[in-house]
């Protein structure tokens, strides 16, 4: 078995020094790529989200309108409904007082 001496292991030291340098700078600007497309990707998300606010606020909108026209035919449908009703009772009390009081 070799034994290494202190001058090749000065030498590992240096060349392991060395490669870790090269590392800590290509981590170093993927942090930094890491950091731009975190900016992106939150600015994104916020103009997205006030994206749907606001089709939320136009379909509340859109809700209301229809929740107001629903009930304006419903009142609608009901008047008509006592109205006919009402004119049925009258033809029948009409038709009834007819022929108990004749000719």
């Amino acid at each position: 078995m070799t034994e290494w001496s202190d001058g090749r292991l000065d030498e590992l030291s240096t060349r392991v020094d060395d490669g870790f340098k090269d590392v800590n700078k290509r981590i170093d600007l993927v942090d930094a790529k890491i950091d731009r497309v975190d900016e992106k990707v939150g600015k994104e998300c916020s103009r997205l989200d006030e994206k749907i606010d606001k089709g939320f606020a136009r379909m509340d909108g859109k809700f209301d309108q229809l929740s107001a026209q629903m009930l304006a035919l419903h009142q609608t449908m009901s008047r008509g409904s006592i109205g006919l009703v009402a004119s049925v009772i009258v033809a029948a009390i009409g038709i009834i007082a007819a022929q108990v009081l004749g000719p």
